[in-house]
């Protein structure tokens, strides 16, 4: 018996059994990779941990030394007062004020000149 003929006497429903179980198996298949690939590539610290926590436990279970420590929380520091904060920022003119100011500039502009 070929092919052609045992899918032609597979009725609808057996076609559409088979599809059912091969979607389902996909779907299933993509599940395990999803939580595989979460499992694998989440960070083993706790997601609440702060990078300072990490950086004492690190120093305390001795992967880290304490120079390193030292070293690594002067330059964190150093990095977060140099950071500007938003209140440093220049605040927004009012509208009015905006419109003056375009007002201002665009009549110290020279008209453009008709060839």
């Amino acid at each position: 018996m070929t092919t052609t003929t045992t899918l032609a006497k597979a009725g609808a429903a057996d076609i559409i059994m088979w599809v059912a179980i091969l979607a389902a198996l996909m779907i299933a298949g993509g599940m395990v990779i999803m939580l595989l690939r979460r499992r694998l590539f989440t960070q083993e610290t706790g997601g609440d941990e702060t990078l300072m926590q990490s950086l004492r436990r690190m120093r305390d279970t001795g992967e880290m030394s304490q120079e390193e420590f030292e070293a690594t929380r002067k330059s964190l520091i150093a990095k977060v007062k140099a950071k500007p904060r938003a209140t440093d920022a220049k605040a927004p003119l009012d509208p009015d004020e905006e419109r003056d100011r375009l007002r201002a500039k665009l009549a110290n502009r020279k008209p453009p000149t008709a060839e």
